[in-house]
């Protein structure tokens, strides 16, 4: 019986004490959530009552502890149409939305970069277990005759709270956000500005720490920050153009530096592998001409291989900047098996592009003193201009994932390079999650004016 309510104990913590702590939920980029709650699909269409007011689709994550989805309603444009904000709250179970008018600053708007030549990223928001969600804004002067940004602010709002707004307005000198995660055990919110690491308090929104890092260029993602706790300490990896850095989560000293002399581009994503120190990075060229390269690195021992994003037929990878998922998938003796995928694009001919998932095996030594070149052992589905979407993981073990298309979902068993279901879809998705009540929750939104038509949230069974 003790045995049976300490299981319960732990389970219920497990559940109720979730929280969307870093892009794509986990430093696997699953886009899974623990959510087992069974209900009947549903499906709204998430604008604003007026139709007018554009969501901020970056903005959208999945709250599990009150089994809600969360999202800002934004002013659209920059210009203030409206003098005040609102959150949407969209249940899990139904697909009721409810817009609560939250006192936001008129002039803090979605804060948006520019990653290729191709699209705009915007910064996951995040959400701790009590609630309070967090999101970075930009802060706009001048709204009516030519917007003209005056830094970042870090936004926090109280949800249960009587929807009480906290906000941090970081050093102007500031020029570009590129990620940030939070460690609620710490009671601290990272934040990667480029050429610093900062520190917050959770509660406070004061700043605990800063931590100088090499940078040399303005471009990044939001993907290239990493919340892991390793053997009880929580650590963050943070990517740059030229570095690799492990800092400690609490007091931000930095634990392992590794250079990435041979890589060309900006890291766009980078992924944990599930051991201490094994980080999986992609760096884009940002021209379909030049190829990407996937980089493996031990930060604890200083170890790199990478290879170019090639197909054997010659085709050039690029823009490979939705989710990297990796994983070990066998140890013998003293070598370890590593398997990484991806969605990629690449220019097919004249007339388009094509899209491809693609996935690389590696093998390295367990004392990490020596890795294996990657190699491109399975690629699946391409298709001209057909793109390929977000991806989420619908096992436990990130073995399986499902992959959004125009047409369709296609879930696959990526470690055996199989196709094991294909879903229509009467729209693409934007963004998505999977929860382990195996439904995935579907979002996409446009943040153009007239966007009636082109906005959906809802559930489907996989």
């Amino acid at each position: 019986m003790f045995k049976i309510i300490i299981s319960l104990l732990l389970l219920a913590s497990y559940i109720y004490c979730d929280s969307w702590s870093q892009s794509n939920h986990d430093e696997y980029h699953s886009n899974r959530v623990q959510f087992d709650v069974h209900h009947n699909d549903w499906e709204i269409n998430p604008l604003f009552p007026n139709g007018k007011t554009a969501v901020d689709a970056s903005t959208l994550i999945f709250d599990t502890n009150d089994g809600r989805m969360l999202m800002i309603y934004d002013n659209n444009d920059y210009l203030p149409q409206l003098n005040t904000h609102y959150v949407a709250q969209l249940s899990a179970t139904t697909g009721r939305i409810l817009p609560v008018p939250v006192n936001i600053p008129t002039e803090l708007q979605p804060y948006y970069y520019k990653t290729t030549s191709m699209n705009y990223e915007t910064l996951s928001s995040l959400v701790d277990s009590q609630g309070n969600y967090f999101s970075i804004r930009s802060n706009f002067t001048n709204l009516n005759d030519g917007a003209v940004s005056n830094g970042f602010v870090l936004l926090k709002i109280e949800t249960n709270n009587n929807w009480r707004v906290s906000t941090l307005s970081l050093d102007k000198s500031i020029t570009i956000i590129t990620g940030f995660a939070l460690s609620e055990v710490d009671g601290i919110v990272i934040i990667n500005a480029k050429n610093k690491v900062i520190g917050v308090n959770l509660k406070s929104l004061k700043v605990e720490w800063i931590t100088p890092i090499t940078v040399n260029d303005n471009t990044a993602n939001s993907g290239n920050i990493l919340l892991v706790n390793e053997n009880g300490l929580n650590v963050v990896y943070v990517a740059s153009v030229n570095s690799i850095y492990k800092l400690n989560a609490v007091t931000g000293v930095v634990l392992g530096k590794v250079n990435t002399p041979n890589t060309k581009g900006s890291p766009l994503k980078i992924t944990y592998l599930g051991l201490s120190g094994w980080i999986v990075a992609e760096y884009d060229s940002g021209s379909y001409s030049v190829p990407g390269s996937l980089l493996v690195v031990n930060v604890n021992s200083g170890l790199t291989s990478s290879v170019a994003l090639i197909q054997s037929g010659g085709q050039k990878f690029a823009y490979c900047d939705k989710n990297i998922i990796g994983k070990l998938v066998s140890q013998q003796q003293d070598t370890l098996l590593f398997k990484v995928v991806l969605p990629c694009v690449y220019l097919q001919d004249v007339e388009g592009v094509g899209s491809s998932l693609v996935r690389f095996d590696f093998n390295v030594t367990k004392n990490g003193n020596a890795i294996q070149t990657p190699e491109l052992s399975w690629n699946e589905y391409k298709g001209r201009n057909i793109g390929i979407g977000p991806t989420a993981a619908v096992s436990d073990d990130n073995s399986l994932i499902v992959v959004s298309t125009v047409y369709e979902y296609r879930i696959y068993d990526w470690i055996k390079g199989k196709l094991v279901k294909t879903i229509k879809a009467f729209n693409s998705a934007k963004k998505f999650f999977s929860g382990t009540n195996q439904k995935l929750y579907v979002c996409s939104v446009d943040q153009t004016w007239d966007a009636k038509d082109k906005s959906f949230c809802y559930t489907l069974d996989i």
